[in-house]
C-alpha cells in the first residue's frame, strides 16, 4: 500500500521529482537527435536529386553522335546555354559541398563534446541503477512478499554481470596481476559459505579500488601538479577528486570539471555502498544478504571500469 504524502520520506519525494525531470530531458535529447536525423536526410535528399539530374545530363553529353549532329545550329545554341548553366551549377554545388563539410566539422566537434558528456552521465545513470536495486533488495528483506522490479524486468546493466567482470579483469591485466587477483578473490569470497565471506568480498573490492587509484595517481605525482591544492582530512592531503583529475588530465589545465565531479560522485557512492555492507557484516547483521553485497560489489566494479576507461581514453598514449 502506498504511503501517504505526509509520511513519504524527503529522499523519495526528491527522487520522484528528479526522475520526472530526467525523463523530460531524455525526451528533449531524443527530439534533438531526431532533428539532426531530419536535417541529415534533407541533405541526402538534395544530394540524391542533384546526382539524378547530373546523371541525366551525363547520359546526353556522352552519346556517340556524329559531328554533324553535335554541330547542328539548334543543338549548338542549346548546348552552349547548357554548358554555361552547368558552370553556374558547378559553382553552386561547390558552395553546397563546402558548406556541408564545414557543418560536418562543426557538428563533429559538438558531437565529440557530447560523447564526452555522455561518459559522466552514464556513470551517474549506472550508479543510480545499482543503488535503486540496493533499495529494492533491502525492501525485499523487510517485506518478503515484495517482488523487486529488477527481478521481473532487470535493467541491462544488471544482467551483464559476467561481461562486466570479464571487461574489468582484462583492464586490470594491464597494470599488475595482484589487482586481477583481488577482483577474482572478491568474487570467490562472495560465493563462499563462511561466516565472514560477505565482509571479505566487500573488503577485497574496496581495497582493489583504493589501491589501484593510488597506483595510477600516487601522492608524489599528484602533489607536484600546478593545479594541486591540499585537501584537509585526505590521506597526504590528496583527495580522490585530485587523483581522478590527474588520472584523466595529468598536468593539463584545460579540463572538464563535470566529468571529474561525476566520476568522483560515482566512486564515492560505490565506496559508501561497500562500507555500509562491511559495517553491517562486522556487526553480524543477520538480515544482510548476499544479494545486497553483490550489488554493492557490482556497483564498485562498474565505477572502477568507468574510471579506467576514461583514463585510457584521455591518457592512453602517455
Amino acid at each position: 500500500m502506498a504511503q501517504s504524502q505526509s509520511s513519504t520520506p524527503r529522499w523519495v519525494e526528491t527522487s520522484r521529482e528528479l526522475v520526472s525531470k530526467i525523463r523530460e530531458k531524455a525526451g528533449s535529447l531524443r527530439e534533438a537527435g531526431q532533428e539532426e536525423i531530419r536535417m541529415g536526410l534533407e541533405q541526402v535528399t538534395v544530394a540524391n536529386n542533384l546526382e539524378r539530374e547530373a546523371d541525366y545530363i551525363e547520359r546526353i553529353v556522352y552519346q556517340d553522335h556524329s559531328e554533324g549532329v553535335w554541330n547542328d545550329e539548334v543543338v549548338t545554341a542549346s548546348g552552349i546555354l547548357l554548358a554555361g548553366t552547368l558552370q553556374n551549377l558547378d559553382s553552386q554545388a561547390d558552395f553546397l559541398a563546402n558548406s556541408a563539410d564545414a557543418s560536418v566539422r562543426a557538428q563533429k566537434e559538438k558531437h565529440e563534446f557530447f560523447l564526452r558528456a555522455v561518459s559522466s552521465t552514464d556513470s551517474s545513470a549506472g550508479s543510480a541503477v545499482y543503488m535503486g536495486a540496493a533499495v529494492e533488495s533491502r525492501i525485499h528483506v523487510i517485506q518478503p512478499e515484495y517482488r523487486p522490479l529488477y527481478v521481473d524486468s532487470p535493467p541491462e546493466r544488471l544482467t551483464s554481470r559476467e561481461q562486466q567482470f570479464k571487461e574489468l579483469a582484462e583492464m586490470l591485466e594491464e597494470y599488475d596481476a595482484k589487482f586481477r587477483n583481488m577482483l577474482e578473490g572478491s568474487e570467490a569470497a562472495l560465493k563462499l559459505d563462511s561466516p565472514d565471506h560477505l565482509s571479505q568480498a566487500a573488503h577485497s573490492m574496496r581495497d582493489l579500488f583504493q589501491q589501484l587509484l593510488e597506483r595510477l595517481a600516487p601522492n608524489e605525482a599528484v602533489i607536484v601538479q600546478p593545479w594541486f591544492e591540499s585537501t584537509a582530512g585526505a590521506p597526504g592531503g590528496v583527495s580522490r577528486r585530485s587523483r581522478l583529475r590527474y588520472l584523466l588530465y595529468g598536468a593539463g589545465e584545460s579540463i572538464d570539471e563535470c566529468i571529474i565531479e561525476q566520476l568522483d560522485i560515482t566512486a564515492h557512492a560505490a565506496k559508501e555502498s561497500l562500507d555500509l555492507c562491511i559495517a553491517r557484516a562486522h556487526d553480524h547483521d543477520p538480515n544482510l544478504t548476499d544479494e545486497e553485497v553483490r550489488l554493492a560489489i557490482d556497483q564498485a566494479r562498474f565505477s572502477l571500469t568507468k574510471v579506467l576507461d576514461l583514463h585510457s581514453t584521455y591518457r592512453g598514449d602517455q
